[in-house]
């Protein structure tokens, strides 16, 4: 059953805030009458909306793993990435064939052997900052300080999928 809707009962609508309206009236009342109201709502919606998992597709073993096309930059790349991974987790490096599957169940284990959030992200950023030249990362923070914050967002959200198309997969912005 549906309720017809409510006028406003806030403080704010009734004038009894900012010195709008005519003073008088029980402020506490109000105040009653609109948590009463919102839990009355609540207790509708959690009743009403009953969710199913049976439209909903469940990824896993049965989703068809995607094909990407990858070079042998891509390869590269990847294999690099997946060295400098298993060097932080102070692994033989000898044994990294740059394997999608491999490289990923590397980096969850970088992670997931982490004591802490903070660990964890200076992890992965030593292993990004291995891959770069040195001196990048300063003259790169130098560039990017030129500009408004929201230009390095927006070009960091345009440059990744041109960039790092053997980490991250094909994409679009």
């Amino acid at each position: 059953s549906s309720a017809a809707p409510q006028p406003s009962t806030s403080l704010w609508s009734r004038g009894r805030i900012g010195g709008r309206g005519g003073g008088g009236g029980n402020a506490a009342v109000l105040g009653a009458r609109t948590t009463q109201r919102q839990q009355q709502q609540r207790r509708r919606m959690s009743s009403s909306t009953t969710i199913t998992t049976a439209g909903l597709k469940r990824a896993g073993p049965s989703t068809p793993k995607p094909d990407y096309p990858s070079t042998w930059l891509d390869r590269f790349f990847l294999q690099q990435f997946h060295m400098r991974v298993v060097a932080e987790l102070g692994e033989d490096t000898a044994k990294c064939s740059g394997d999608y599957d491999a490289t990923m169940r590397a980096c969850v284990r970088l992670v997931s052997s982490a004591r802490t959030a903070a660990e964890a992200q200076a992890r992965g950023e030593r292993v990004i900052v291995a891959l770069l030249p040195k001196g990048f990362p300063q003259v790169f923070k130098w560039a990017l300080g030129l500009f408004p914050g929201w230009f390095g967002a927006r070009h960091a959200a345009a440059i990744t999928p041109l960039l790092l198309p053997w980490l991250v997969g094909p994409g679009k912005v």
